[in-house]
């Protein structure tokens, strides 16, 4: 990390500008491209301050943006962020898959046993609710805390790319992750889909802050976070193959552009990347190491310059020579660290319990519990998702889904999205290289997930809005820049092109080079691609007024954005109205369900015998609520009738009441004839058990979205007090009726 801010960040221009750095951090003027957005603004030609022409500017009045003030907003926005997923945590109703995850997380938390299926994803969230529900009880709030925590702390992830963005763009990333509605909605659910976007993020994030740290010791903890990533969901594979195809694009541009300069791609690849390849591991070298409060930009060691010096590399056979291949051997090493790393997390979370508390006490069967927690689990996995028919299924519904729900629950981080690589690639034209990972990854997400997922769940948008709220970040601190940059007079000292007035570099991605820097650090001189110096004044703006129409336009945006965001957060809020089914998916119950159940709860708790029947029916020819073998409950898998009575097993698996069944087409009345005090059946068969049942009052419930009713009968004399109870005959929505599932 680098030191503190020296006297040329005081200037309130460094609320945008890139990182922030200070003089000291880059001694000698290191280009800020070897350090992309550590450099300082460059205010006026020169280094002039306007300041110092009696110009006080609006950003001068603002509070600066230094590294220390920039910290203490991404921690105030963290611990809203942890807040807003707190609040009322239990107050929806669990969904299907919530049902399903945490009772059989309930039922290990109880036997001890456990083992991983595909079908029911990772064993992060098992494990590690077994622990909670042991601290505070399994509750809903307990069973969401695991996700609502990893979600809520999620935007600390900018801090680690503060090399890559600007202090602004920082903030703004944080702000995303942190109030995007989708982000905020499925922090609050029980299910895997954040924890895998924020632990993969993670381990994205450590290795690029280690990247531009030259620091290898955040390869073990980015290990750690990529193998709690695999330890949550299977689609954490996605996530590396698009980092990977990511990460080619940005080679193949590098190689383009060097091929441009130098007219011989023969000559890059065999002279050019060598030198630039062994410059970088030279810089790993024990004895090269940068200070630690320094860092990348402490700009290039004697050992770096040596080696990436032309002609001073023979090829990539000279690459592992000298210090290069100390450096290497170092990057090897750390390297194989991180891996370990990331096989213990992942033998820890997927190996079977209780094998492997006894494995630890009988070394000879340790063995045997880590090839079933990697080979063996690839096996399962492999067998559940790679050769099944989980994706068969047209891909333009699928895909028209996702783009609804895109359009619903994250419109600002796709219209900011579109803002920002425009902003980042055309009018700064710098092409972050950050900036450009982002958005192919976001880009190749949109266009994958409607092939990759099972069904068109709304939750597999999360996996696009996490990439896309990079460059939705620089789009939303480039319309607050030009809103602020609006409001000031015109004095003459706007430059060409706002990367270049803040200090960027037009490209990130370039070669590492010096170039000669004005008195607060900034990099002076350089040309854009029309000719123009970076000290230029703007052609047409050296004299006139303040822009009120840009100021306006661009408040305007940022509080409809704003507003936008917040009305949607407070609409999906606990939602379980149908109305929002663009964000929510089918199976989700309505939320009074969870009044009833507390009345069942209190039923089951003085009752002797039975507690509970669901009537068995049939519809489309499957069975539905019946099982003829409750005990086959107690350990997965359960069967495919018992899966449509959740999320109703969870709760009352909580409430230990005991549960019985009658089989599809016995006359209500022979089934009921001694019925227990609660009697569940589906709201299409209400009216023939209302008739059975005398003394009972009659719960209503939406059970999906749409198309299912769900009706609880609670004996009254065991429930006490009459409770108000909605009609038993409702009608039903047909089960066809419109939207997604």
């Amino acid at each position: 990390m680098s030191g503190p801010a020296a006297p040329g960040d005081g200037d309130p221009a460094d609320v945008d500008a890139p990182g922030g750095a200070d003089p000291v951090d880059a001694p000698g003027g290191a280009d800020p491209v070897d350090a992309p957005g550590e450099g300082d603004p460059v205010d006026a030609p020169g280094g002039a301050d306007p300041a110092a022409d009696g110009a006080r500017t609006l950003r001068d009045r603002l509070p600066t943006l230094d590294r220390t003030t920039l910290l203490q907003l991404l921690l105030g926005v963290t611990a809203l962020s942890v807040a807003v997923r707190l609040v009322d945590l239990g107050g929806r109703a669990f969904h299907w898959d919530e049902g399903r995850v945490m009772y059989w997380a309930l039922r290990y938390h109880e036997t001890g046993r456990h083992a991983y299926r595909p079908i029911v994803h990772g064993p992060f969230l098992p494990v590690v609710n077994d622990v909670v529900f042991g601290l505070v009880g399994p509750t809903d709030f307990a069973a969401r805390l695991p996700v609502a925590i990893v979600g809520g702390l999620f935007p600390l992830v900018a801090w680690l790319l503060r090399d890559r963005l600007r202090p602004g763009e920082v903030l703004a990333l944080a702000l995303v992750l942190a109030a995007n509605p989708l982000l905020v909605y499925y922090s609050r659910f029980a299910r895997n889909d954040v924890l895998v976007a924020a632990f993969a993020t993670l381990a994205l994030a450590l290795a690029v802050r280690g990247h531009d740290r030259g620091d290898l010791r955040y390869l073990v903890p980015s290990g750690v976070a990529l193998g709690l990533a695999f330890t949550t969901k299977e689609n954490a594979l996605l996530y590396v193959a698009c980092y990977a195809g990511a990460l080619a694009l940005l080679l193949d541009h590098r190689l383009l552009r060097d091929v441009r300069e130098t007219g011989s791609a023969r000559g890059v690849v065999l002279e050019r990347w060598p030198a630039r390849a062994a410059a970088h591991l030279a810089r790993l070298a024990p004895d090269e190491q940068p200070d630690r409060g320094r860092g990348r930009s402490a700009g290039p060691s004697r050992a770096e310059s040596a080696a990436g010096r032309e002609g001073s590399v023979d090829g990539w056979g000279d690459v592992l020579s000298g210090q290069p291949g100390a450096g290497a051997r170092r990057l090897a090493g750390h390297g194989a660290l991180a891996g370990l790393a990331f096989l213990l997390v992942v033998v820890f979370f997927y190996a079977p319990r209780p094998a492997l508390w006894s494995a630890l006490g009988d070394p000879g069967a340790l063995g045997g519990v880590v090839r079933e927690a990697t080979l063996g689990s690839w096996s399962k996995f492999v067998a559940e998702w790679g050769g099944s028919s989980h994706q068969a299924h047209d891909y333009l519904p699928f895909l028209r889904g996702f783009l609804e729900t895109a359009a619903y629950g994250a419109p600002a981080v796709v219209t900011f999205a579109v803002v920002g690589v425009a902003v980042d690639w055309y009018v700064d034209a710098r092409r972050r290289a950050l900036v450009a990972f982002a958005t192919y990854w976001g880009v190749a997400s949109v266009l994958g997930y409607p092939v990759a997922t099972d069904i068109e769940a709304p939750w597999a948008v999360v996996h696009a809005v996490v990439p896309l709220s990079i460059p939705a970040a620089v789009g939303l601190a480039a319309v607050a820049r030009a809103g602020l940059t609006a409001l000031e007079p015109a004095t003459g000292d706007r430059r060409v092109g706002t990367a270049v007035a803040d200090g960027g570099s037009p490209d990130d991605d370039a070669d590492s080079t010096t170039h000669p820097v004005d008195a607060r650090g900034g990099a002076v001189g350089r040309r854009s691609d029309s000719g123009a110096r970076s000290g230029d004044p703007a052609p047409g703006i050296g004299t006139g007024g303040r822009d009120l129409v840009g100021a306006a336009l661009a408040g305007l945006l940022l509080l409809a954005a704003a507003g936008g965001v917040a009305g949607a957060n407070v609409d999906y809020f606990n939602s379980a109205d149908p109305e929002d089914r663009e964000v929510l998916q089918w199976a989700q119950p309505d939320n009074d369900l969870l009044a009833t159940l507390g009345t069942v709860e209190r039923v089951a708790e003085g009752n002797d015998g039975p507690d509970v029947l669901f009537v068995g029916s049939q519809r489309g020819g499957r069975t539905l609520f019946h099982v003829a073998d409750e005990s086959s409950a107690d350990q997965p898998p359960a069967g495919p009738a018992w899966t449509t009575r959740l999320p109703l097993p969870w709760y009352l698996a909580r409430a230990d009441a005991t549960v019985t069944s009658s089989p599809p087409g016995v006359a209500p009345r022979t089934a009921l004839a001694d019925p227990p005090p609660v009697v569940i059946a589906y709201g299409w068969d209400a009216t023939n058990v209302s008739r059975a049942l005398d003394g009972y009052e009659a719960h209503r419930h939406r059970f999906k979205l749409w198309g299912e009713d769900v009706v609880v009968f609670v004996d009254r004399s065991a429930a006490g007090a009459p409770a108000a109870a909605t009609p038993a005959v409702r009608p039903a929505v047909p089960l066809e009726a419109g939207g997604r599932r």
